[in-house]
């Protein structure tokens, strides 16, 4: 019987394989074909929200280069799916579109997986940082409400609109990673903001803030950016 970390950890390696990456798994752990990086499932969680609906979370770490701490990077990624097998594979998905990007990207040193570059002027980023962001990942069973989301996130990048939650210092000098959430449920609005892993209570609340579109269907929002190194 596979562990929720296991079971997780396959399925990210199916997903970036189908993606023409070459790798090795074993147990929890993905290792890059013939490079140093590690990509390590930490931790996973599935349980029933309702009747024929589970909800799954999972914390992926990644190692540029495990003997050396700064190169770490700490992401969580969230899935549902209409059984606990579904549901981790969706939160593995999520993972791989909106995380792996960046990640990879900075690999390759360019632009691959739908990945953007960001300059310390780009409205997509930080002021005074290089990095790489992730596609936006945008959730709902509306179509309508879907595309009218991510026309109002490609117009106002959310992360230039509340970079200045960020604290003052990311924690890192290099490699700092920020995964920004925000969805509605039932009218009511949830949003998340890591920065490295790690809650940050200013930019919940900034992304709470934000005038977001009044849609008439539930829909989530998430998008990873890694900003590798200061301007």
């Amino acid at each position: 019987m596979h562990t929720a970390e296991e079971q997780s950890a396959q399925h990210i390696y199916e997903h970036l394989a189908a993606k023409g990456i070459e790798l090795d798994l074993s147990g929890t752990t993905i290792q890059l074909r013939d490079n140093v990086p590690v990509i390590r499932v930490q931790e996973a969680s599935v349980w029933s929200v309702v009747e024929g609906a589970w909800l799954a979370h999972i914390w992926v770490e990644f190692w540029l280069n495990p003997a050396h701490p700064v190169s770490q990077l700490i992401d969580c990624s969230t899935g549902f799916g209409s059984n606990e097998e579904a549901a981790l594979s969706t939160a593995a998905y999520a993972w791989c579109v909106t995380t792996a990007p960046p990640i990879f990207s900075l690999l390759a040193t360019r632009e691959v997986l739908d990945a953007a570059w960001v300059g310390p002027d780009d409205p997509l980023g930080v002021p005074g940082w290089l990095g790489y962001t992730g596609m936006n990942s945008i959730k709902g069973a509306d179509r309508a409400s879907i595309q009218h989301l991510l026309q109002y996130v490609q117009d106002r990048p959310i992360l230039r609109q509340i970079a200045p939650a960020l604290p003052q210092q990311l924690g890192k000098p290099v490699m700092n990673g920020i995964k920004l959430f925000y969805g509605v449920v039932n009218g009511a609005g949830y949003s998340s903001y890591y920065v490295n892993g790690e809650r940050s209570a200013a930019g919940k609340q900034a992304l709470k803030q934000l005038v977001w579109p009044p849609l008439s269907a539930d829909y989530s929002f998430s998008q990873f950016t890694l900003l590798f190194a200061p301007a």
